[in-house]
């Protein structure tokens, strides 16, 4: 919390996006970008961080097909290139 400067913090995890069937024979780099997102409260225990840390990822993988930058796209985040 100190080190991000706020109450939430977002990671960017890789994932193998290999949940159609068949897709898992596929010889290729199919990889999606999955933002993880977590807030911090003050006080928090590390006990509560690692729970709510496990429900984000597991939330994020739930939605691993949808392509990180239609989600970027959807968001209308300002992009920098």
């Amino acid at each position: 919390r100190r080190t991000a400067g706020g109450d939430r913090l977002v990671v960017g995890v890789p994932a193998a996006c290999r949940t159609v069937p068949g897709s898992e024979r596929i010889v290729g780099y199919l990889v999606n970008t999955l933002a993880v997102s977590v807030e911090f409260t003050e006080g928090m225990r590390f006990g509560e961080l690692i729970d709510r840390t496990s429900a984000a990822l597991t939330a994020a993988l739930a939605r691993q097909e949808l392509p990180f930058d239609e989600v970027v796209d959807a968001l209308g985040v300002a992009r920098h290139t």
